[in-house]
């Protein structure tokens, strides 16, 4: 089995215990970006529907949602595996 493939099947394992109206993490926005800490709304196929709980919702992809509004070296933890399985080797920062 692929390692995106393991990703997903972890993401979706894990997004299916996370319930309505709980506090997550998209990992791979940065700090300043308004969807870095959002709320969850559903699964959906493989992306999550979230909300910033002031009416506006978005979707994304399952891999990079964690529950939880995590810290910043967490989420470059968290998000390390995922750029490596979709991109090779290590990210860069600039």
């Amino acid at each position: 089995m692929s390692e995106r493939l393991k990703i997903k099947i972890a993401a979706l394992t894990r997004l299916r215990a996370v319930g309505f109206g709980e506090p997550v993490t998209n990992v791979c926005a940065s700090e300043d970006n308004p969807w870095r800490h959002a709320f969850f709304v559903k699964v959906q196929g493989d992306n999550v529907e979230l909300t910033n709980g002031k009416g506006k919702f978005g979707k994304f992809g399952c891999e990079v949602i964690y529950p939880g509004h995590l810290p910043p070296d967490e989420c470059k933890r968290l998000f390390e595996p995922f750029w490596q399985a979709q991109f090779g080797g290590l990210q860069q920062t600039v």
